[in-house]
């Protein structure tokens, strides 16, 4: 009976041992497959993947009404300080080129003054005229003296007058110089009361009668009478409100379009953004 029972258990330890073999290699087979799983994983979270950049290009339009307005509009008044605005020379709608004569100031005071310094350099001219020909004079007495043999009895009186005589004439020549001098200032004058165009462009407005109005005589600014806009680029001024003011910048590129016809347009650039309020 004792070594039947013996083989028994012989039998069953063995069928133990395998079966704790065979889970240990189950459990092994397991964890090597977790393993390889987890390495995948992380091997597939660590790959750097590429992706093509869209570029796009983003609009932000801001919508502002204005005005076109010539690049340069000079306007003129009359100054009663320079006289009566006399021989306008341009017509309305005229174009005038930079330093085209427009008009011109008649100043009575100014052309009296030069008539007085054109007269009185006349008389000094007439003067030294008058005292060259005694000067020649009493010197061909002083030589037709000498040569007939007159002592100094005779010829010194003579020498004496021709002496005064030069004396007179360089006062006489520098009364001319200035009277030249004079002249040269009040010609300097008169040129200022001639006005040219400072640049190309139209003559917009011109209106004689603002010209020589009440208003003008007595030294008030009235209106501008004569209008010359440039022919440079055309400017676009708008108004802005505080939030536009402070998203839009000098230099900025923008399109203008017509409110009569929106398929024209222009574009520009912003070359000032006031800070002051309208």
């Amino acid at each position: 009976m004792l070594p039947n029972t013996t083989r028994k258990l012989n039998k069953k330890k063995k069928w133990i041992i395998s079966g704790v073999i065979t889970l240990i290699v189950i459990v092994a087979a397991i964890n090597i497959f977790v393993m390889q799983g987890k390495k995948k994983s992380e091997a597939k979270a660590d790959a750097v993947s590429f992706e093509k950049v869209t570029e796009r290009k983003l609009n932000n339009t801001k919508l502002i009404s204005g005005q076109v307005k010539p690049g340069n509009i000079e306007s003129f008044y009359a100054d009663p300080t320079k006289g009566k605005v006399k021989d306008i020379e341009v017509k309305e709608g005229q174009e005038v080129e930079k330093g085209t004569k427009l008009f011109s100031y008649d100043n009575e005071e100014i052309n009296l003054q030069m008539k007085q310094a054109e007269l009185d350099q006349k008389m000094a001219t007439m003067r030294y005229d008058q005292e060259q020909k005694k000067i020649d004079s009493i010197k061909k007495e002083i030589k037709k003296a000498k040569d007939s043999g007159a002592g100094k009895e005779v010829t010194d009186p003579l020498e004496e007058q021709v002496s005064e005589l030069e004396m007179a004439q360089k006062t006489t020549d520098l009364e001319k110089e200035k009277g030249k001098l004079q002249k040269e200032e009040l010609s300097k004058k008169q040129k200022e009361l001639t006005i040219y165009s400072n640049f190309t462009g139209v003559v917009q407005k011109l209106d004689k009668d603002a010209a020589q109005s009440s208003s003008q005589a007595l030294g008030g600014q009235g209106k501008a009478f004569l209008q010359v806009a440039s022919k440079d680029p055309f400017q676009v001024q708008g108004t802005l409100t505080e939030l536009q003011k402070s998203q839009i910048q000098k230099d900025q590129t923008f399109t203008v379009t017509a409110k009569a016809n929106n398929k024209k347009k222009w574009t520009g650039k912003i070359t000032e953004v006031s800070e002051f309020p309208t």
